[in-house]
């Protein structure tokens, strides 16, 4: 479909919104970032153009919402970092409800990232969740410390976590326990569990390797001295001891045909048979484009 020669009337009829959660799921299903990302920026344009049917039918609106969100997860590494930490602070937890891969769109962001860039923007990442209101759970949770409860929102879950695992505790097992034991975790549904399950992994997962405060000591101060041989005057060529070359000292290390490398070479390693996946679930206040068919 051709969203942007819709027109109003188009636009707010069911019949085409049925067709665009149908083309949005084949994208979701099939992993198509590109087309996702197109799809997302030509409905964000057109409800922007039709503004006014929010006012005439806000169901219909509220329904093109829940598609466009669902378009920017899924194309969420061909972002700029801005509109990706947008939508991290107020759709992360959207992602986890209809089965979006939200840590293979930030590593393929990795993998398109200077590396001296990455850290940076990988704790702006993690800033941004930490301002994400989205709840799991419906009842409050007391934080670590505290002796008023508060709404169970991704900001206070994290900080929770953070207040009950030190930097350098924060593993694959921190995050285990503290949802098969914390207080506030043992409340939570088994899929609102899976959810905070799937926070704490990406959010762990973006932060540095944590180096206690003396071996990073004892780092600097071997960086400082290497620099400073470094910058040791070299003495002259002809004071330098220059080892006489010995049969084994001077023989080639590729001494085979099959041990050197073209230029010209072609390297491939054998492709990876991608699993079929389920159909990403749309569950609660979003749209289930799964099921898409049997809605109409």
């Amino acid at each position: 479909m051709d969203i942007n020669n819709l027109s109003e009337a188009q636009f707010n009829s069911q019949l085409t919104l049925a067709q665009i959660k149908e083309e949005a799921r084949d994208l979701l299903v099939h992993r198509v970032y590109a087309d996702a990302w197109k799809m997302a920026n030509d409905l964000e344009k057109v409800m922007r153009s039709f503004i006014a049917v929010k006012k005439v039918n806000p169901q219909i609106f509220y329904d093109y919402i829940n598609i466009l969100i669902a378009l920017k997860l899924q194309a969420l590494s061909l972002y700029d970092i801005n509109e990706m930490l947008k939508i991290i602070k107020n759709h992360l937890l959207t992602a986890f409800d209809i089965g979006i891969d939200i840590e293979d769109a930030i590593n393929i962001k990795y993998q398109t990232t200077p590396v001296l860039v990455w850290p940076e923007i990988a704790q702006n990442i993690i800033e941004a969740m930490k301002e994400n209101n989205q709840p799991i759970g419906k009842s409050p949770i007391l934080l670590r410390g505290d002796k008023e409860p508060v709404p169970p929102t991704t900001t206070n879950w994290l900080a929770d976590f953070d207040r009950t695992y030190g930097p350098d505790q924060q593993n694959d097992l921190a995050q285990r326990q503290y949802t098969g034991q914390n207080s506030n975790a043992l409340k939570l549904s088994e899929k609102d569990k899976n959810k905070l399950r799937l926070l704490l992994k990406f959010y762990n997962d973006l932060k540095p390797l944590y180096i206690p405060p003396d071996i990073e000591q004892k780092i600097n101060e071997a960086f400082k001295k290497a620099e400073a041989d470094d910058n040791q005057p070299q003495g002259k060529q002809d004071d330098q001891f220059i080892p006489t070359p010995t049969p084994e000292t001077s023989r080639p290390i590729f001494n085979s045909p099959d041990n050197t490398i073209d230029a010209q070479d072609q390297y491939r390693e054998p492709v990876d048979v991608i699993p079929s996946r389920n159909a990403p679930r749309i569950d609660g206040n979003v749209i289930d484009l799964k099921n898409i068919n049997r809605q109409l």
